[in-house]
């Protein structure tokens, strides 16, 4: 593996270990002032301020969070990883107000770098899972 993959793997693990901690100061040192996201909860992102702001509004609504990394895989410029998550919904969010149910879900991410930070995030998480879990499906629909 070359070194940038590697380094890309190394920095995914400390932003999402420090994000999901709370901590947003990481987020100046791996992520571009101009980063763009999508796929973010409705919450995309056109700068690092968004980035932040996504991960501020996510923590709120989602407490006590687990994230595990099931794969990661980098190649050149793109890092890709295999999630799950398991958290308490203590928080609003997509117009959800807070239920305390405890939900697990996996998803995928995929990230783009240039000169080291992340430049480019989709974010694909498995909404119908996340959504089951709330209650927000209609009756019948979801797993």
């Amino acid at each position: 593996m070359a070194a940038t993959e590697h380094r890309h793997k190394e920095n995914f693990r400390r932003l999402m270990a420090e994000t999901h901690e709370g901590n947003l100061g990481i987020v100046d040192e791996l992520v571009d002032e101009n980063v763009v996201t999508h796929g973010f909860f409705g919450m995309d992102a056109t700068d690092r301020e968004g980035y932040k702001a996504f991960f501020e509004g996510f923590g709120a609504a989602f407490a006590d969070q687990e994230f595990v990394v099931e794969d990661l895989v980098a190649e050149d410029d793109l890092l890709v990883v295999h999630f799950s998550i398991a958290a308490v919904h203590r928080g609003e969010i997509l117009g959800i107000e807070p239920t305390g149910r405890e939900l697990s879900w996996t998803g995928t991410a995929v990230d783009r770098y240039e000169d080291g930070r992340i430049v480019e995030a989709w974010l694909y998480p498995d909404s119908v899972a996340i959504l089951d879990q709330l209650g927000a499906l209609p009756e019948g629909v979801g797993y």
